[in-house]
């Protein structure tokens, strides 16, 4: 087991604890270029979550901290649902944040 996954199971196991009667969640957002508007203008925005370089990138990167938590919060990943459902059919999807719904 990764040390990281170790760690994330390490915190879930002591959260229930010191509060058995509460599910443990944890709002995750797709994963950002990380530079800050000045940096990134003229830079593609894209969250690379959905730019289809690599296939199932989020969800390979965060299945080892997502796996022992009882509720996965989405952040802006409406799309993210119906294909991590398929994935992880035995995961509770909660968007977390959302963008209001633009008509």
């Amino acid at each position: 087991m990764p040390a990281d996954e170790a760690e994330i199971l390490f915190g879930v196991r002591t959260i229930k604890e010191l509060d058995a009667s509460r599910p443990v969640s944890n709002g995750i957002c797709s994963l950002w270029s990380g530079l800050d508007d000045k940096l990134a203008r003229g830079q593609y925005q894209a969250q690379n979550v959905n730019i289809g370089v690599y296939e199932n990138l989020w969800e390979k990167t965060t299945e080892a901290f997502t796996n022992g938590l009882d509720i996965v919060g989405y952040k802006y990943m409406e799309d993210q649902y119906e294909k991590d459902h398929e994935m992880f059919p035995e995961r509770v999807i909660l968007g977390s944040e959302n963008f209001p719904n633009q008509k």
